[in-house]
C-alpha cells in the first residue's frame, strides 16, 4: 500500500523518513483518505533552474609609462648650484668687509702708512674741581630722658640675727644637771613657746643612766610652724666612766612636729627625740627632753646656749 504524507499528502516511497515536498517527518504509514474519492495525483516535477553565470571581466591593463631620459632631467643642476655657491660666498665676504673696516672707530686709510697718518695734537685740559655742597645730616630732634620714676628697692622687714654658733659642748657646760639640778624648770625661768626663739645651734648632753654612757653634741634646730628638723653632730662619747673621746658617728637629720615648745623627731639610726620644754634665765637658755635608741635604751637629754 502506498504512503503519503500527513501534512501535505505527497506520496512516499517505501522507506522514507521525511516528506521529499515539505520535509514533515514520516509517521506511520496510512492511506490516503482522498485515494477512493480522486484518483491519485502525480506529483509535480519542478525545472531545476540553473546558476546563471556571469561575464568574467578582463583586468584594463594601463600604458606604461616610458621613464624620462634622466640625463636631460639632471644636465643644468651642477650649474645652478655653482651658482648658488659663488654667490654665498661672496655675500659672505662682503658681510667680513663690512662689520670689520665700517664697524671700527678708525677706519683705515688708504695709501698711507701708520706714520702718516695725521694725528691732532694732545692738548691737556685744565684740572677744575666741582664744587659739591656739603652733606649735611638730618636734623634730628635732641633726645629727652624720658620721665621715670626712680627705682626703689622693695622694703623688706629688718633681719634679725641668728644665734651665734656655740662652741664645742664640754661637761663645763652642764655643771647645773649634777644632783638632779636639771630635773625641772627652775623659779622665775621664762618658757620659750615660738618657733624663732628656739632655732638655731645648741650644746648638747646625753645620759644613758643604765649603760654609763654619756655623750656630747651639737643639735641645731630647724623649727617652722609645724614642722622641724634637727641636725645631730656627736661630737664626744664615754663608755661607763671612761675619759670622753671624739666620736666616729656621723651626722644625722632627725624629721619630726614643732607644738608650742615641745618638739618630737626622729631617725632611724639614732631613735627618737623628746624635748619638753625650752626656758630662759638671764642670758642663757635651756632645754629638757629624752632619747631612746632603736634598742628601747633612754637617755636624758640637756641643752644649753650659748
Amino acid at each position: 500500500m502506498a504512503q503519503y504524507c500527513n501534512k501535505c499528502g505527497n506520496l512516499l516511497e517505501p522507506g522514507d523518513v521525511f516528506c521529499d515536498e515539505c520535509g514533515a517527518p514520516v509517521g506511520k504509514s496510512a492511506p490516503n483518505p482522498m485515494q477512493t474519492q480522486q484518483p491519485a495525483q502525480q506529483p509535480v516535477q519542478r525545472p531545476v533552474q540553473q546558476p546563471v553565470r556571469q561575464p568574467v571581466q578582463q583586468p584594463v591593463q594601463q600604458p606604461v609609462q616610458q621613464p624620462m631620459q634622466q640625463g636631460k632631467k639632471n644636465s643644468s643642476a651642477p650649474v645652478i648650484i655653482a651658482i648658488i655657491v659663488t654667490l654665498a660666498v661672496a655675500a659672505l665676504a662682503f658681510a667680513g668687509w663690512f662689520f670689520f673696516f665700517k664697524g671700527s672707530d678708525n677706519p683705515p686709510t688708504q695709501g698711507k702708512n701708520e706714520s702718516q697718518v695725521e694725528t691732532e695734537p694732545f692738548t691737556e685740559e685744565p684740572y677744575t674741581e666741582i664744587e659739591t655742597e656739603p652733606e649735611t645730616e638730618p636734623e634730628t630732634e635732641p633726645e629727652t630722658e624720658s620721665e621715670t620714676e626712680p627705682e626703689t628697692e622693695p622694703e623688706t622687714e629688718p633681719e634679725t640675727e641668728a644665734p651665734a654658733t656655740v662652741k664645742k659642748p664640754s661637761m663645763d657646760d652642764f655643771g647645773w644637771t649634777i644632783g638632779g639640778g636639771g630635773s625641772g624648770v627652775p623659779n622665775g625661768a621664762t618658757t620659750l613657746k615660738k618657733s624663732e626663739a628656739v632655732n638655731g645651734e645648741w650644746k648638747a648632753f646625753l645620759d644613758y643612766a643604765v649603760t654609763g654612757v654619756k655623750e656630747l653634741a651639737v643639735l641645731n634646730i630647724m623649727a617652722g610652724d609645724r614642722a622641724v628638723t634637727i641636725e645631730y653632730n656627736p661630737y664626744k662619747i664615754s663608755f661607763s666612766g671612761y675619759k670622753f673621746k671624739k666620736s666616729t658617728d656621723k651626722t644625722y637629720n632627725m624629721d619630726g612636729s614643732f607644738d608650742t615648745g615641745s618638739i618630737q623627731a626622729f631617725n632611724d639610726t639614732r631613735g627618737s627625740l623628746t624635748i619638753n620644754v625650752f626656758y630662759e634665765i638671764g642670758s642663757k637658755q635651756y632645754a629638757l627632753g629624752e632619747m631612746m635608741n632603736p634598742s628601747g635604751e633612754k637617755a636624758l637629754v640637756y641643752l644649753v646656749r650659748p
